[in-house]
């Protein structure tokens, strides 16, 4: 499956994603650089792979041709180096793609979503995650994501509702946060509301398949 590798809201280059250890959730593929992607050469060169607090700055993602983006516990791999110029690759370690998908082919792209909820451009995916941040952070340690990381993935239409991908220490891997609220939400760190998920399977029975037979 083809892929788009960006560096916050800019284009470098796309993927074409393989499953390299499915125990370990790992997928990457070869890049096809853009002329973007050579402006931020160096820095990937002197990564030599590992994913350091320069390249964490750069605020990269990869987004699957479905509108699904991948999310790397382990961070991302970036292989770039002068003795093969044309073979630059990327991988995804612990990606939350096997979470979603059974498999990477070759095949047309899996949908993942069933409308309201809908896939996200890169720069939606980026404002909504700095909107949580901005939420989460004005309560401190108090609000019930204060201890996570999240990557938004999708949102639903009619609400301003976002599901996101989470990693933290408890059972849950995926939450759907509100950004509105009807009384004043500065007063209370249960603000932003959230509801979370054991899995993805969990997300569709108990949200998204409901909430999309309500709108048929």
């Amino acid at each position: 499956m083809k892929a788009t590798f960006y560096s916050n809201t800019k284009p470098l280059g796309t993927i074409d994603m393989k499953t390299i250890d499915q125990s370990m959730g790992v997928v990457g593929g070869r890049l096809t650089p853009n002329a973007a992607y050579f402006e931020l050469q160096p820095f990937f060169r002197r990564s030599k792979g590992q994913y350091n607090n320069e390249i964490e700055q750069l605020t990269l993602n990869i987004q699957l041709e479905n509108g699904c983006f991948l999310q790397p516990a382990g961070g991302f791999s970036i292989m770039d180096t002068t003795v093969f110029p044309d073979e630059i690759t990327i991988e995804i370690v612990g990606s939350n793609y096997f979470m979603i998908f059974d498999t990477l082919d070759d095949g047309p792209p899996s949908t993942f979503l069933t409308a309201p909820w809908h896939p996200l451009s890169i720069e939606t995916k980026i404002a909504l995650e700095d909107e949580v941040r901005r939420k989460v952070r004005s309560f401190g340690g108090n609000n019930l994501l204060a201890q996570h990381q999240y990557f938004a993935l999708a949102d639903f239409g009619p609400e301003d509702d976002v599901l996101c991908y989470v990693t933290g220490k408890n059972e849950y891997s995926f939450a759907v946060v509100h950004l509105t609220w009807t009384t004043n939400p500065d007063n209370s760190p249960s603000y932003p509301a959230i509801e979370f998920y054991r899995d993805f399977e969990d997300f569709k029975k108990a949200r998204m398949i409901p909430t999309s037979k309500g709108r048929e």
